[in-house]
């Protein structure tokens, strides 16, 4: 049986379409490279992108260009329709991007579009959505600025082999970058941003008002930009009867190492292209004075006369024609060869630097295995290397937060009088050497860990958790710590060190209006106390006020009213830019008066000073669950930033500088990191 031949018909043509679509669009950044050229059609100032999933869920397109008039809104996604020309004549001439009319046409095909538009004369702007190249209904008007926001949605949703053949929304997301920071460097009068849908930073952002240096920088990095000259070829007149009018760009100089290749940025008339028989002539004159492997970066761009540049060769307009493109490429290649000669007078290397050694006269001719080992190239250990040290000063370290006072609701939630400090600024400091033997020795005797005392200088700490709690780092680890526990030890160790010789702060009570509080009043806010216990620890204080002024600068004035009219009137200051906590100020003055012993002179020193030390923890910020009060909230809020605050730029500082860490704070550290660990796990940081 002869099989009949199969009938020649036409084609559906939707069908057309979207193959004319899938030759145009092949991935999202064809979308955004043509619609970015439209807005820099349209004379705009800044271009922003919003880009979700690769570009392939949500391409976004605004700028403040001139906008699109409302009656041209029905035919704007319908093929071959444009205002860059009329007749076929007007291509020989053409110096805008777009000409065909097929770029939102062949989104459309393959895409949901939606085009929000206001013109300058327009009074509102107008929103109007496409499919397969019609619009949906009539313009709405909306508010909006002058400009216009082209919104691609699910984009190839009904070509799933385009779909598939796409690789992951990262690398789609690099390409589209890639092509905004090119588009950037050539219109160094217009901005460009560019974000992820629901990230809060911009992935990219340039300002219309950077140069061309900056904007390389922003895009490829400083190891490219500080490495860049100027390349202005001077268009002689056989050259300019050959169609080429100016030529001039960036290219890399010799001291430029790379050995990924950087892939040149061409324009020919504004518009990015890619002229492979240029590159390789460019990147052969490189080779000649490169070393092996190195591979250089070209931005350059090229004004021929438009009626010499055949821009219809490409669907995706990639690649263009133009005559006499041997002479053009020639003259240019021979102008970079001649830029790169000339400063090929020195050239810089880097070397690697060795510690200084004695010098060994060598036992025998032969190479010994020691020897070897040092001739080969030391690889730097990922897993080992502290990438965070204590001697990186912080932004945050010019930047002290200002303290906020968080007034209650109510004026009576406190039962004590409204406490007020203020440093005593006549008090001068002595060297006074005491002949104190440090008893209770921690500080000077054999319990001194010199391995904590070590580590403590490479530390960096990280921020207080819950609980009396702080993150350190330390070399390659991270600690857990009780900064409780080091606080204690650190003041201690301050009140041994500089004792007889601390700075005051001066007490005020805004209640009586009088320097100083009330003694009785203070531990009256120790509910438990009575009256009998208050007045036997006042006696006792007041008794020893001599020896608390001279020793720790601790004032009591005592007044013919007796016990009761007792005040305490300065607390010692044992270190700058940090006043202990004065609701803790009952209870230092209940375990003075109780917990130490007043009939061993050296027991009652180290007594006082433990007391002390206590007094100078922070204290522990206690939030308040289930609560939705503003108040409490903000407060919490303002505690725990002026903790970290004072943490981080004062005790820490300290604790590195005087701390010396007995062994005993062993059981307030805990290990919960190593980055050599890590790797293990994770094989990655």
């Amino acid at each position: 049986m002869v099989e009949m031949a199969s009938r020649i018909k036409p084609l559906d043509v939707s069908v057309i379409n979207k193959i004319a679509a899938g030759e145009i669009v092949i991935a999202p950044v064809n979308a955004l490279k043509e619609m970015m050229e439209n807005s820099i059609d349209a004379k705009a100032t800044m271009i922003d992108v919003l880009v979700k999933e690769g570009g392939i869920k949500l391409l976004q397109i605004t700028d403040n260009g001139s906008g699109i008039n409302k009656e041209d809104l029905p035919i704007l996604c319908e093929r071959f329709t444009t205002s860059k020309l009329a007749i076929f004549e007007d291509l020989s001439k053409i110096e805008t991007f777009g000409f065909r009319g097929e770029a939102l046409a062949s989104i459309s095909h393959i895409a949901r579009v939606t085009v929000t538009t206001k013109t300058e004369k327009d009074e509102c702007a107008w929103k109007a959505s496409f499919s397969e190249g019609k619009m949906l209904g009539d313009p709405k008007p909306v508010a909006g600025k002058t400009g216009t926001i082209i919104t691609v949605e699910d984009l190839f949703y009904n070509i799933p082999s385009r779909l598939k053949a796409l690789r992951s929304p990262a690398d789609e997301f690099n390409k589209i970058l890639d092509v905004i920071g090119r588009y950037s460097i050539n219109n160094d009068n217009v901005g460009f941003s560019c974000k992820k849908f629901g990230d809060s930073k911009v992935a990219l952002m340039i300002k219309s008002d950077l140069s061309k240096k900056d904007r390389v920088r922003i895009i490829f990095g400083a190891h490219v930009s500080t490495k860049l000259m100027e390349l202005h070829i001077d268009v002689t007149n056989d050259v300019e009867k050959n169609g080429l009018l100016s030529a001039s760009g960036l290219i890399t100089n010799l001291d430029f190492t790379n050995k990924k290749p950087i892939q040149p940025a061409f324009f020919i008339n504004g518009r990015l292209v890619s002229c492979d028989p240029m590159r390789r002539s460019f990147n052969q004159i490189y080779s000649t004075f490169l070393p092996k492997g190195n591979k250089s970066f070209m931005y350059l761009a090229l004004t021929i006369r438009p009626q010499n540049v055949d821009v219809n060769i490409h669907p995706t307009k990639r690649e263009v024609r133009f005559l006499h493109e041997e002479e053009i490429i020639d003259a240019l290649a021979f102008q970079l060869q001649e830029k790169l000669a000339s400063i090929d007078t020195s050239r810089t290397f880097k070397t690697a630097s060795f510690a200084a050694t004695p010098y060994h006269a060598p036992i025998s001719n032969h190479e010994t295995p020691d020897t070897a080992k040092t001739n080969q190239k030391v690889k730097r250990q990922e897993n080992k290397l502290v990438r965070i040290d204590s001697s990186q000063a912080k932004i945050t370290n010019y930047m002290r937060s200002a303290k906020l006072e968080f007034l209650p609701p109510h004026n009576n939630a406190h039962k004590s009088s409204a406490l007020t400090t203020t440093d005593d600024s006549n008090t001068t400091l002595h060297n006074n050497e005491q002949d104190l033997e440090p008893g209770s020795g921690t500080l000077y005797g054999e319990e001194a860990s010199t391995h904590q005392t070590t580590s403590r200088n490479n530390t960096y700490f990280i921020v207080p958790k819950k609980k009396r709690l702080a993150s350190i780092q330390c070399d390659l680890k991270l600690f857990l710590v009780d900064y409780g526990s080091i606080c204690n030890e650190l003041f201690y160790q301050i009140g041994l060190s500089d004792f007889s010789n601390f700075g005051r702060i001066m007490l005020y009570d805004q209640d009586d209006n009088e320097p100083g509080f009330n003694l009785k009043k203070v531990l009256e806010n120790i509910d438990t106390l009575r009256e009998e216990k208050i007045q036997q620890i006042i006696e006792k204080i007041a008794n020893m006020k001599e020896m608390l002024n001279e020793y720790f600068c601790l004032e009591v004035e005592t007044n013919e009213g007796g016990w009761s009219e007792t005040r305490i009137k300065c607390v010692p200051l044992l270190l700058k830019d940090y006043n202990p906590p004065l609701s803790k100020l009952p209870f230092f003055i209940y375990r003075v008066g109780t917990q130490v012993n007043w009939d061993d002179e050296m027991e009652c020193i180290d007594g006082i000073l433990r007391q002390l030390a206590l007094f100078y923890i922070p204290p522990i910020i206690q939030k308040v669950d289930g609560t939705d009060s503003e108040y409490l909230n903000a407060r919490y809020a303002s505690e725990m930033n002026e903790l970290t605050d004072t943490m981080d730029h004062v005790i820490f500082p300290t604790i590195k500088k005087r701390l010396l860490a007995p062994k005993t704070l062993l059981k307030d550290v805990v290990e919960v990191a190593n980055l050599p660990g890590l790797y293990k796990v994770f094989e990655r940081c």
